[in-house]
């Protein structure tokens, strides 16, 4: 069975954000009926825990990718400027569309999200409201997916991301 991936490589998985792949090897589980090569990933942001993810689970694979280069963070910001996410009035649609972007994890879209949604709350603390703590809470996750993968990727600290991308889109 061929791996896409290597040994020692830094990716993305799913909700677990930056990982090493600390080794590819075979690993059986109670609830699985035979031995299966497996990708054994420990995140950065959690370095107690460790993610198993089966080499032939496609399903699994897809939400592993190679970190962002410079060059292609850089790419999405300079896309970003001329994009925006409209805010969804309806807080259903609102909560599904934000809960779409927060499972495909695509970068560019987590930005307009994080951006939808900042503006939104600078908007409410205008006019001595807040913002709901659904939207606070897809806020704060969306900033710690970007954070993580543009902290790495950049080699910045995660404080200075929010800098950065502020400097790229000339805020």
């Amino acid at each position: 069975m061929t791996t896409n991936f290597q040994k020692s490589e830094y990716i993305v998985y799913d909700n677990a954000g930056v990982c090493l792949i600390e080794n590819i090897g075979t690993m059986k589980f109670e609830y699985w009926d035979r031995e299966r090569v497996c990708y054994i990933l420990r995140p950065i942001g959690n370095r107690s825990s460790v993610v198993y993810v089966p080499v032939d689970n496609e399903k699994l694979t897809k939400k592993m990718r190679y970190i962002l280069s410079k060059d292609e963070i850089d790419a999405i910001l300079d896309n970003a400027r001329s994009l925006s996410l409209p805010w969804p009035e309806d807080r259903r649609q609102r909560a599904e569309q934000f809960r779409t972007i927060l499972a495909e994890k695509k970068q560019q879209d987590m930005l307009l999200l994080a951006s939808c949604i900042y503006t939104k709350k600078q908007e409410l603390v205008a006019n001595g409201k807040k913002l709901s703590s659904s939207d606070e809470m897809v806020l704060r996750e969306t900033e710690r997916f970007v954070n993580e993968e543009f902290a790495f990727s950049l080699e910045l600290s995660p404080s200075q991301v929010s800098e950065y991308i502020q400097n790229r889109l000339g805020l």
